[in-house]
């Protein structure tokens, strides 16, 4: 059974997608994955993240990323502080993600 709180916030950001006003702002998206949380206790989320799609065009997708919750301590020391080894991520160059774009299925 899905927890109460993942539900909530999963409609939540649902709605705020559908909302007109933020429609206006940043076109129209559906919610396509998630939104995952993840609590360190008390009533904070110290992570969310979801993945949206923008209607009618299936290669447009947004991952978000909620970073550290200013107002929870939790997040503050744990997320931030506590941070046992940084891994350093390798991104594609310019001329790597030029040259595969047809292979990615990439239109522009």
């Amino acid at each position: 059974m899905e927890d109460v709180h993942e539900l909530e916030i999963r409609r939540a950001v649902a709605d705020g997608l559908a909302d007109d006003v933020i429609r206006r702002a940043i076109g129209d998206w559906t919610l396509v994955w998630g939104p995952a949380t993840r609590r360190l206790g008390g009533d904070f989320d110290s992570s969310a993240m979801y993945v949206a799609e923008r209607k009618g065009k299936r290669s447009e997708l947004v991952i978000a990323v909620r970073g550290t919750n200013p107002i929870a301590f939790s997040d503050w020391d744990v997320g931030d502080f506590k941070v046992a080894q940084h891994k350093k991520i390798e991104h594609p160059t310019a001329e790597q993600v030029s040259a595969n774009k047809q292979k990615w299925g990439w239109t522009s």
